[in-house]
């Protein structure tokens, strides 16, 4: 019997790192047609530094919130990749700042898409 777990789960870890590179990279430009692939229509954007308030839902509403001024992205101090964890449709980003603050970033793929991103920060 042949394992084709290992391989398949190889190849979708590949593929992640890949949009890893590319969401990462996407949002630290703040480049908003890459970030518009990216992700599903009805993204669900959850911000971490907006914890009271509800989620951006849909391309529309998080771009707009892009194109705002005021907008700060909830990683931007976030400077030190740390590592990346995958599982089935569903992509872990770990982050820390200069502080030693850790942010790990959740990202729920659908069709090869992200359809729910969240954000939590753990103190050092």
């Amino acid at each position: 019997m042949s394992d084709v777990t290992g391989p398949q789960q190889c190849w979708r870890n590949l593929s992640l790192l890949g949009f890893s590179t590319r969401w990462i990279y996407a949002w630290r430009a703040l480049d908003m047609e890459t970030i518009s692939t990216l992700v599903q229509e009805n993204i669900e954007f959850h911000c971490a530094s907006k914890e009271a308030s509800a989620p951006l839902r849909g391309v529309s509403e998080l771009l707009t919130a892009l194109a705002d001024p005021d907008f700060r992205w909830d990683l931007a101090e976030a400077i030190h990749l740390k590592g990346l964890i995958t599982a089935e449709n569903m992509l872990v980003i770990d982050y820390r700042d200069e502080a030693g603050t850790s942010f790990t970033e959740s990202l729920e793929f659908l069709a090869g898409r992200v359809s729910v991103r969240r954000v939590e920060v753990y103190a050092p």
